[in-house]
């Protein structure tokens, strides 16, 4: 089973949403991608994400879990979402939020049952 912490690595202790985001969106299909090395870009979460639009704003979100087993019944379920509106030509302004919950969680795990994580700032360059 993995942890939450191994599905989105946090870049340190305190920040758990990457600086780095970018977003391909093509008609209903989405992908999110990170920089985690300051290098190179890697998709979150492949095949998870889905979109909501309304004129100037959208919604990216992603609901995954993992429910554990009869033998491990611990398990975890996490939430991303962006929410994105116009600013200007090629520019957005957008919020991201991530809430994970580790029900049932072992004693013996380091993280948190419950975590949320916020940012926000603005998307500075967009291609068509």
């Amino acid at each position: 089973m993995r942890t939450p912490d191994q599905v989105f690595p946090s870049t340190s202790e305190k920040e758990t949403i990457p600086t780095e985001i970018a977003f391909s969106i093509d008609g209903s299909a989405v992908q999110v991608f990170i920089k985690l090395d300051g290098k190179n870009w890697s998709e979150v979460k492949h095949g998870q994400f889905h979109i909501y639009s309304y004129k100037t704003n959208a919604v990216i979100y992603s609901i995954t879990a993992d429910l554990g087993n009869f033998n491990d019944p611990t398990g975890w379920v996490e939430t991303w979402n962006f929410t994105l509106t116009h600013k200007e030509e090629n520019s957005l302004y957008a919020v991201a939020t991530r809430a994970v919950n580790n029900f049932d969680h072992h004693s013996d795990w380091v993280c948190q049952r419950t975590e949320t994580h916020g940012q926000d700032g603005s998307i500075l360059s967009m291609e068509k």
